[in-house]
């Protein structure tokens, strides 16, 4: 051990040094972008509400059913059905197949809407905008004009894969991308599927996150895999000086002169600095290590999970009036929409009681008995599709209505059935029961890496210490404060140097 003491002592600043000028630049960059981070929350546009209200569907308002508008428009096959609300009327949003572009056939007519699915779009996103003058603007002229002239709408497109405006971590596909003509470019984007909002942006947010992509993500690179390499090497390199800067200043203590420490008030500076945020820093390399390392495992695509069922139009019944009497007076029917699963075809049911809480019913279309704990048995038929499961295995289901530390917030939907397994390091499959689309899927491993960035990078371990609420907002402050502490340390180290060289 003496020997070993010797040896790094000998050496162990030289290294220190050495990493500190290698790793300089790509600390001040992480640690400039990383203080700067919480702008983001601030200046993300802020919108009257991210859903629509909910529309109470009588069977008066759906004069002509499902089965007679896809006969009226010869359609024979599909993959399933919903009841929306557009501009005041309801349709039958139909998809043919599933993940293509539905089409809206209307409730009294029958009759197929020119461009449906970008107009209940447009629909959605106005009403979530909350733009009284815009929506006027738009409305007074039409849906359809206002998609094709562009008078209040700057653009409207389907969005199939993630790209550098609307990125992987927004999770949801295909939705449409809605940029307003407004002073601050703001741009909705919205699941027609489910109604819902799936990111929001404006000319300063969508600013900001090009500037954290090229200084925290370094899309400068533009091979990603390179990109990878490239900051997993620096960030090993940086987990390494901390290291090496912990020994110096813990282990070793020393406390004679030694020829390799300048005699300068900033080495004093240095070295308190250190000792505050050692630890930060290293959890901090660690945990981008550890966070860029997962990068290189195959990715499980929860895009390329969903339900893909078809059934026929003469499957659906000729109308709905036994269907209704399955509905008590006191409940209101806010949705409805199709399931098939076990070889059987549902019509699920949305309903509000008199407290309004909410409840769903699955109602056999063939001969409407009620299927108890539908979206479970969904959700487990879906699951074990994907898990390649022949339901031998057995499953246990939850409800989840509010977001954990498995199913986190940035998966964007609620509720969500969770269904897990035991094999498989533990599998668990968070499904939409609404969609039938597969929105997580987590094993043992990923738990790890989860914590080690939320705890580690964020500092969300304060809300396991002082409640959720808190877990933005502290972790929000220690970790601007760790970043300027990183930049303030990195700059002694500099500033050091040159005074070494110069002297």
């Amino acid at each position: 051990m003496p020997l070993v003491t010797k040896f790094l002592g000998r050496y162990v600043y030289g290294w220190h040094r050495t990493l500190g000028l290698l790793i300089a630049i790509p600390v001040i960059l992480w640690s400039v972008s990383g203080a700067l981070y919480p702008i983001a929350s601030a200046i993300t546009p802020r919108i009257r509400k991210d859903w629509v209200n909910s529309i109470i569907i009588q069977e008066a308002r759906l004069p002509i059913t499902v089965r007679q508008a896809l006969q009226q428009n010869n359609i024979t096959a599909l993959h399933g059905f919903r009841v929306v609300s557009l501009n005041r009327q309801l349709y039958y949003q139909v998809e043919k197949k599933a993940l293509e572009t539905p089409i809206y056939l209307n409730c009294t007519t029958g009759e197929a809407l020119p461009n449906g699915d970008a107009q209940y779009a447009l629909w959605v996103a106005l009403e979530m905008l909350g733009d009284a003058a815009l929506t006027n603007t738009i409305t007074n002229q039409g849906l359809e004009n206002a998609i094709n002239n562009g008078n209040g709408v700057k653009q409207i497109s389907r969005i199939t894969s993630f790209n550098n405006a609307y990125k992987k971590s927004n999770k949801i596909l295909p939705v449409y991308q809605i940029a307003f003509d407004r002073k601050d470019a703001i741009c909705l984007y919205i699941d027609p599927i489910t109604s819902k909002l799936a990111a929001v942006s404006n000319r300063s947010s969508e600013a900001f996150g090009q500037f954290f992509a090229i200084f925290h993500q370094w899309t400068f690179i533009q091979d990603y895999s390179l990109r990878l390499w490239v900051l997993g090497c620096f960030a090993l390199l940086a987990f390494a000086s901390g290291v090496i800067g912990l020994y110096i200043m813990w282990i070793t203590r020393i406390k004679k002169s030694h020829p390799e420490i300048p005699r300068q008030p900033i080495r004093k500076w240095h070295r308190r600095l250190g000792n505050v945020f050692f630890l930060t820093s290293i959890l901090f390399a660690f945990s981008g290590v550890y966070h860029i390392a997962i990068q290189f495992l195959p990715a499980f695509n929860e895009q390329v999970y969903f339900d893909n069922s078809q059934f026929t139009t003469d499957e659906l019944p000729p109308d709905f009036t036994r269907f209704f009497h399955k509905i008590s007076p006191q409940e209101k029917l806010v949705g409805l929409s199709s399931a098939k699963f076990n070889n059987n075809l549902y019509l699920r049911a949305s309903l509000l009681d008199k407290a309004n809480q909410m409840t769903v019913r699955h109602i056999n279309a063939a001969d409407f008995d009620v299927e108890n704990n539908g979206d479970m048995k969904y959700a487990t038929y879906l699951a074990n599709i994907y898990s390649e499961n022949n339901g031998s295995e057995f499953a246990k289901c939850y409800y989840l209505l509010k977001y954990d530390d498995e199913y986190v917030a940035t998966n964007k939907r609620l509720p969500i059935v969770k269904v897990a397994y035991e094999k498989n390091n533990h599998e668990r499959f968070f499904i939409d029961p609404a969609t039938g689309r597969l929105v997580s899927r987590i094993v043992d491993g990923d738990i790890w890496e989860r914590y080690s960035f939320a705890f580690f990078h964020k500092h969300y371990f304060w809300g396991k210490i002082l409640g959720q609420e808190s877990a933005k907002t502290l972790g929000g402050i220690t970790t601007v404060i760790s970043a300027i502490g990183f930049i303030f340390l990195t700059i002694a180290g500099l500033i050091l140097f040159v005074k070494r060289r110069l002297d």
